[in-house]
């Protein structure tokens, strides 16, 4: 009875306690304390602030006008403050009387540039002169058959008063020319009456032997 006593309350002691050992609540702390806060604050703030500033615009401000004020165009003479030069190109047979032809020739910028009017015409001794006191010999001579050869832009018109329809009005003029062998001792020069007297123009070349005679007479400067 006793042993029976004491098995009652041990039995009560052991259901009390939670039974078998498959139902034991295991309460022990996990001690695993590793929070791992990972402290890596790599955020990636690559700072490379190239948003590609290029600012080369490349406007061009190539302000190159080409303000070239030449106004001149085919066909016409580039007159603009220029001088045109006249040389008297000319060339004759002499045997008892000057039978030849001379033209007239306008060279602009002073001479230097192209030629803007020429004009030729016939030349035939009227008269002898016997006045040249230094000339083999001398005539009066005509103008005949007046030709326009060049007029760029009407510059006969302004240098010699005369163009393609008028330039016959250059017919009928008459001009003296004499032959001077031995100028200053030396030199074979023609002589042009002036109508004040005899002058000496230029240098001449002369055949003794053909009689032929020919000059070129730079005869001044023309404002055009």
């Amino acid at each position: 009875m006793t042993r029976l006593a004491l098995a009652l309350p041990l039995a009560l002691l052991w259901a009390c306690s939670g039974g078998s050992d498959d139902d034991k609540t295991d309460t022990t702390p996990t001690s695993d304390t590793d929070t791992d806060t990972d402290t890596d604050t790599d955020t990636d703030t690559d700072t490379d602030t190239d948003t590609d500033t290029d600012t080369d615009t490349d406007s061009d401000t190539d302000t190159d006008t080409d303000t070239d004020t030449d106004t001149d165009t085919a066909g016409t003479a580039d007159t603009a403050g220029d001088t045109a030069m006249l040389t008297r190109s000319g060339e004759a047979v002499v045997n008892g009387g000057y039978v030849g032809t001379e033209r007239l020739v306008y060279i602009d910028q002073g001479g230097y540039g192209s030629v803007i009017c020429e004009v030729s015409y016939d030349m035939q001794s009227v008269a002898e002169r016997t006045d040249c006191a230094d000339c083999d010999w001398a005539y009066d001579i005509v103008t005949s058959n007046a030709a326009m050869v060049t007029d760029v832009g009407g510059a006969c018109l302004a240098l010699l008063g005369v163009d393609a329809s008028t330039v016959g009005n250059l017919d009928g003029e008459t001009r003296s020319y004499g032959y001077d062998p031995d100028y200053i001792g030396h030199a074979q020069v023609m002589k042009y009456d002036d109508g004040t007297g005899w002058i000496t123009t230029t240098y001449v070349s002369w055949d003794e032997k053909t009689r032929v005679f020919g000059y070129d007479w730079v005869d001044g400067f023309h404002a055009l």
